[in-house]
């Protein structure tokens, strides 16, 4: 076991023997904190806020606001209605800013070059990722959102700086530009504004969602965990659920998707969950279980400030690392002895990259 003695720091990671780093946010200025509260804060309170638009709108009718309730609805009918292309200059705001808002700041490792790099007819390729976390800010923070802030970038040195010098080598030139959130986000008001459309780097997870992407071999990431591994969160402890994920173990199998983890150092130090409960309590377990079920998770994220309580801990940096070790295996109509030996190995390999670094 790892002691706090002897763990190797979140804020200045060891990165000897990497092959691949792009960090970001690290070299700290005067503004560092400043824009990067409110680079998190656009994403983080416009997932909230989205959320709670219904609610609000609900009261000023109950209060006979009616003009102003109209108002409200129209501007959010109005920006989920208008046309908007996806945004480089936004996705870079969001990765420079928010990575600032951490004292380690935000990088994307890759341990070393994937032998499916070389491949001459490489498989597509998806990035099962934990933890999920309160707001899943390491997924926001190294995902495909980077790729896109360098879509109209022709200088090699500042697409270094954001996905590192082996990323597009990895990818074949076809980063995962798309991560896969749960259904209700994507229709979030607000939240499909600011982050879902600005970027253009998210869709829905549903299994009829995620079929239809490995249809077309585009490359994605997302986070098996969901919801349950949000409900056991709980400060300082890297606890992932995954012992019963298995049906993208069966649709990767089925489309022929070589499976890189990924894990996120650091998430678990970004907030206190006020809603925690240990596993041993059966009943609360089952109460939590039955809202994840109506996709409702029972989590209440609590950060360091009192006035921005959603804001997360800072004192610390989001360090994703993608496993060198993959698996790709294409079995149209995969045995249920088929997918549990796959899933197994997957359990084996996210534990084993968490071994290698503990950050």
């Amino acid at each position: 076991m790892t002691t706090d003695a002897t763990r190797p720091s979140l804020v200045e990671p060891d990165f000897s023997g990497m092959w691949s780093v792009a960090r970001l946010g690290h070299e700290k200025k005067w503004w560092s904190k400043f824009m990067g509260s409110i680079a998190l804060s656009m994403y983080i309170y416009s997932w909230m806020g989205g959320l709670a638009s219904p609610l609000f709108i609900l009261v000023l009718v109950y209060k006979q606001y009616f003009m102003v309730s109209a108002l409200v609805i129209s501007i959010l009918a109005l920006s989920s209605l208008l046309p908007i292309e996806p945004q480089p200059w936004i996705c870079r705001f969001y990765m420079k800013y928010g990575a600032h808002y951490f004292d380690g700041g935000s990088s994307m490792c890759f341990e070393k070059k994937p032998d499916c790099a070389d491949n001459e007819q490489p498989a597509p390729i998806v990035v099962p990722a934990h933890p999920h976390g309160m707001f899943a800010i390491g997924y926001w923070l190294a995902s495909g959102v980077r790729f896109r802030a360098v879509q109209d970038i022709h200088d090699e040195k500042v697409k270094e700086e954001y996905v590192g010098h082996g990323a597009f080598e990895f990818w074949r030139n076809k980063p995962p530009r798309l991560g896969l959130v749960v259904d209700i986000l994507i229709y979030t008001p607000v939240l499909n504004l600011l982050v879902i459309r600005l970027t253009g780097c998210m869709a829905a997870v549903s299994s009829q969602s995620m079929k239809k992407i490995m249809k077309t071999g585009t490359n994605f990431g997302f986070l098996p965990g969901g919801f349950d591994e949000a409900t056991i969160y709980r400060k300082g402890e890297n606890v992932i659920y995954i012992r019963n994920r298995k049906g993208f173990i069966k649709y990767c199998l089925q489309y022929g998707y070589r499976i890189c983890p990924a894990y996120f150092f650091g998430e678990c130090e970004t907030y206190n969950n006020l809603f925690y409960s240990h596993p041993d309590n059966q009943l609360m377990t089952k109460i939590k279980n039955w809202f994840n079920k109506n996709k409702i998770p029972t989590v209440l994220p609590m950060g360091p400030y009192w006035f921005s309580p959603f804001l997360p801990f800072g004192d610390t940096g989001i360090h994703v690392v993608y496993s060198a070790n993959t698996r790709c295996e294409h079995i149209e109509n995969p045995t249920k002895q088929q997918i549990d030996e796959c899933h197994q190995w997957y359990m084996n390999e996210i534990s084993a990259l968490f071994d290698r670094h503990k950050w």
